[in-house]
């Protein structure tokens, strides 16, 4: 055999581990790429729930029940992702509270085919999201002490499959300017004030008028806005 085709056997050793480190690398890499959600021109939502079971997923406070619902709270999401929470096709009580939800491509929550009366939004902030809320298919929600601002469109958006979604004590702020009103309503029974203690929502396009018309097929009304705001 001439000596330009002679395998060096003393240097096997050391092209088996260059090849392994490089092997382990590889999978790193791959390993890397499966954790990182959604790949390119796929829409990434934050929190993701589309059964009962699927909140045992996330490691939240709560049962689901009435007296102990799930609680998801305390969460900052302001990544320019497509969806910030959506809960879909659930019947376990639940609370999203306290959060911060901005800058959202399609919507900052959104509830479908949620049993009735057991999902509650409250004292969250939503800043510049295309839509802040958008509920499809969910009767008797409760929407209340949000702060809604700077939204591009609508910052609520009931479906006409929404079906006594109450929403009261929010501050609307500047959303959908130059569009319409800030919350649009193509459901049925909704009410924009709480029917017992007569207070609606405080909303910064309202002017000199007694009463905030709502955009929809829905015809609602906030019979009772208020003078100041809640946050």
């Amino acid at each position: 055999m001439s000596k330009r085709f002679k395998i060096d056997f003393k240097n096997m050793n050391y092209v088996k581990v260059f090849y392994g480190f490089v092997l382990i690398g590889l999978f790193a890499t791959i390993l890397v790429l499966s954790f990182r959600g959604a790949g390119p021109g796929e829409p990434i939502i934050n929190i993701l729930i589309e059964s009962d079971e699927d909140f045992a997923l996330y490691d939240l406070a709560g049962e689901g029940t009435a007296l102990n619902p799930y609680i998801i709270e305390g969460l900052t999401l302001d990544t320019g992702v497509d969806k910030g929470i959506v809960i879909k096709n659930t019947s376990k009580y639940f609370n999203i509270s306290a959060c911060n939800i901005s800058n959202t491509v399609n919507v900052g929550i959104l509830l479908e085919n949620v049993t009735q009366g057991t999902g509650l939004i409250q004292g969250n902030i939503f800043i510049n999201n295309t839509v802040a809320i958008r509920i499809i298919e969910t009767n008797n929600c409760t929407i209340t002490d949000n702060q809604f601002s700077l939204g591009q469109d609508y910052s609520i958006v009931l479906s006409s499959t929404a079906t006594d979604i109450s929403v009261y004590s929010n501050d609307f702020i500047d959303n959908n300017v130059g569009g319409g009103t800030q919350a649009i309503d193509n459901g049925n029974s909704n009410n924009w004030y709480n029917v017992v203690t007569a207070s609606g929502n405080w909303w910064t396009d309202l002017g000199l008028n007694s009463t905030y018309i709502i955009d929809g097929t829905a015809g609602s009304i906030d019979l009772h806005p208020l003078a100041n705001p809640i946050f």
